[in-house]
């Protein structure tokens, strides 16, 4: 008897359980590579990646294109993880500027500080392949740049100043906290981690103080801070 033709729905049930398998199997490489990462450091080996997910070097390219797509791959899981530990503050900006600050470089400095090898190995590798990798460093920043640019300028249309500006301080923000906590991370000059958060923290606060004083507006960092207008939620999409 001839054989029936598989049915579509047949063939399509095949594809996604597939497709949802090789995700699983991507995640958990993807974990095996930050364990890995954890064991010998940022200049870890795409072997020793493999022997930590316990599969042979070749079948790791079953399910990742080439070794940049792997790097690209712990990149993306960093930069969520980083996200999900500054989200809490972020998401709800309220307080005085210098609880929502503090609260905010503190939270950075503690992920960075537990992941400095991750974070290492992300700047280090990512974007070797320039063809098609991208600097996934400077995604992360930037994303995290223009959600904190968006709420400055929810702030600055409360307080009436000019929003246009938001988006640059934002960015120059980020980069001084990532810049001064990897100096701090790798040579902490016997600062505690306490007196560290403070420093940066003054530093910022003295940016946004700068700029909110050039446009005529006093608010003390233990002054409570206005409710913003109910716009759409803050947040970045898709790391």
């Amino acid at each position: 008897m001839p054989e029936q033709p598989r049915s579509s729905a047949t063939t399509d049930g095949r594809v996604a359980r597939w497709a949802g398998q090789r995700c699983r199997r991507r995640a958990e490489i993807v974990d095996a590579a930050i364990a890995a990462i954890g064991a010998h450091g940022p200049g870890v080996s795409i072997d020793q990646i493999a022997g930590q997910a316990g599969i042979a070097r070749p079948r790791l390219y079953r399910h990742f294109d080439d070794v940049e797509d792997l790097r690209r791959a712990v990149a993306r899981r960093a930069g969520r993880e980083l996200f999900d530990a500054v989200t809490p503050v972020l998401s709800n900006p309220v307080g005085t500027p210098w609880s929502l600050i503090e609260c905010s470089v503190e939270m950075f400095v503690t992920w960075l500080d537990g992941n400095a090898d991750l974070y290492r190995y992300v700047k280090r590798r990512t974007g070797s392949s320039k063809s098609e990798a991208e600097d996934v460093v400077t995604d992360i920043r930037g994303k995290l740049a223009r959600w904190i640019g968006r709420i400055l300028a929810d702030f600055f249309v409360v307080f009436e100043l000019d929003t246009r500006t938001a988006d640059s301080v934002a960015f120059g923000l980020v980069g001084l906290v990532e810049s001064a906590t990897n100096r701090w991370v790798s040579e902490p000059a016997e600062l505690t981690r306490d007196e560290f958060v403070a420093a940066v923290a003054r530093c910022v606060w003295g940016v946004i103080e700068h700029t909110l004083q050039g446009g005529g507006v006093r608010l003390a960092p233990h002054e409570s801070l206005p409710p913003l207008p109910l716009n759409e939620p803050n947040g970045v999409n898709g790391m």
